[in-house]
């Protein structure tokens, strides 16, 4: 492992020992020592981690696949929620077949899952598999990567509304910039998806 791979911010896929997955971010690391991450909250409550629980680890990474078998070191609540797991003595990679990504520039509304309007968001790109969207700053909203939403927008007089996933969010102070990966999506709007895409992908930038 000789080029770093982790990142400040990157979101890592935690599984524990009772098969639940849970996210959390990596917030530092000491290269062979340790993995510093944020510390885990289920439904608001403390994660039930312990120390030396074994665990696996997954991410995403330039459209690759990452793994690797851990431990739990340490978990912290106080002063600041914190977990150091042991740094992975080896990784094991998948590539991903990567969807095309079209650039966009759509006007799209993002609700919750009970379909409360969280924002009025442009969206900046799209894939087969997800999007990127622009969101302005929403006082008193929060957007959770365990949260379940869905975007709505309209092309070639259709309505497309599909279920998604936040995977990345990266906040600014007047904009948050959303990478979503669909979820949930009926064959009616698959099929009006799909049909989208080849029309970018016949007509790039029309």
């Amino acid at each position: 492992m000789e080029k770093e791979i982790f990142e400040v911010g990157l979101t890592l896929s935690f599984e524990a020992y009772y098969k639940t997955h849970l996210a959390t971010q990596v917030v530092g690391w000491e290269k062979n020592a340790f993995l510093l991450t944020k510390g885990i909250y289920v439904q608001g409550q403390p994660a039930k981690l312990k120390n030396n629980d074994p665990c696996k680890i997954r991410f995403l990474k330039d459209g690759v696949a990452y793994g690797f078998e851990s431990a739990v070191i340490s978990v912290q609540f106080y002063p600041f929620s914190l977990m150091f797991i042991k740094y992975p003595e080896k990784l094991e990679t998948v590539k991903i077949r990567v969807a095309p990504r079209f650039k966009v520039d759509l006007p799209t509304k993002l609700t919750d899952n009970v379909k409360t309007l969280m924002a009025d968001a442009l969206m900046l790109d799209i894939s087969e598999g997800g999007c990127g969207l622009r969101v302005p700053v929403q006082e008193g909203k929060e957007l959770s990567p365990d949260g379940t939403y869905a975007i709505t927008f309209s092309v070639m007089d259709k309505e497309i509304s599909l279920g998604c996933g936040v995977r990345k969010l990266d906040k600014g102070k007047e904009t948050w910039f959303l990478g979503v990966e669909f979820t949930n999506i009926t064959a009616q709007n698959k099929e009006a998806l799909t049909l989208f895409l080849d029309f970018l992908k016949k007509h790039p930038g029309g």
